[in-house]
């Protein structure tokens, strides 16, 4: 498996964009969602081929808290589906071939329907 870290990200204020200053908005923990639509809005651009909507992920929130939350579920699921709460997010996306332990996990955190 492959892990994709998406930590804190920052934008330009628009105004301060506008007048060609270099001024941002407070930095802001990326939620398992924001990283799932940038990683399809990518994909859909660039067309490589490196994953697809169906490939499977996991998301984890808040691990070693008493509400942590480990949820696996395809990319696009991330984006309409899978809800992993309040802040801190980790966000894993498995390769094309897994073990068959990894594939007994996908299916023990998978999103109950």
């Amino acid at each position: 498996s492959e892990m994709c870290i998406r930590d804190r990200y920052q934008r330009r204020v628009h105004g301060a964009l506008m007048k060609g200053k270099k001024v941002y908005d407070p930095p802001r923990f990326m939620s398992c969602q924001v990283a799932a639509e940038q990683l399809i809005e990518a994909e859909d651009v660039l067309q490589k081929g490196a994953y697809s909507r169906k490939t499977m992920c996991y998301g984890l929130g808040r691990i070693g808290q008493s509400d942590q939350v480990i949820v696996s579920g395809c990319l696009e699921d991330f984006v309409s589906k899978i809800e992993i709460g309040p802040p801190l997010h980790s966000f894993v996306i498995c390769a094309e071939e897994i073990h068959p332990i990894e594939e007994e996990m996908i299916k023990y955190w998978a999103l109950k329907q």
